[in-house]
């Protein structure tokens, strides 16, 4: 058991390091944006960048550290995402659809308040950093999870 966690562990590291951030669209808001408008611009700027069609290609997280691949769940997963409207889709069944809007928050990880993806009915918010091909959400909570996709 120690061994198959001290893979997964190193796993995770390379993954990690070899992620090139320097193309993500990260917006983290602070003093420097003083106007409404300039606070539009970017919220606008971000939301089309998330149009797309997103395959998830892994979940980790939780108190135990869990890793979630589809190799390891046995199905796939995709996000559809429109203005305003977010599709989750299992093995290609669409299984939710939810509004959601975009929302200046403080951090409940960091000390910089960001954009997040706030859901209609409940759902935590996620914050997000995107690019044109990838998508990470990051569930805002202690103990949760955080998802890597790629633009389809």
């Amino acid at each position: 058991m120690k061994k198959c966690f001290l893979i997964i562990v190193i796993g995770l590291a390379i993954i990690s390091c070899s992620h090139d951030h320097t193309k993500n669209e990260e917006v983290i808001l602070d003093d420097e944006i003083s106007t409404e408008e300039e606070i539009t611009i970017n919220i606008d700027s971000v939301r089309q960048k998330l149009i797309g069609t997103w395959i998830w290609l892994y979940s980790s997280g939780g108190i135990a550290g869990v890793i979630n691949t589809p190799e390891s769940t046995g199905y796939t997963a995709k996000l559809e995402i429109s203005d305003g409207i977010v599709k989750g889709f299992k093995n290609d069944s669409l299984i939710y659809t939810k509004n959601y809007s975009i929302e200046i928050h403080d951090s409940a990880t960091s000390s910089a308040a960001h954009l997040d993806m706030v859901y209609e009915g409940g759902a935590f918010p996620q914050y997000f950093i995107v690019n044109e091909d990838e998508l990470e959400l990051v569930d805002e909570c202690s103990d949760c999870f955080q998802s890597l996709y790629k633009r389809e």
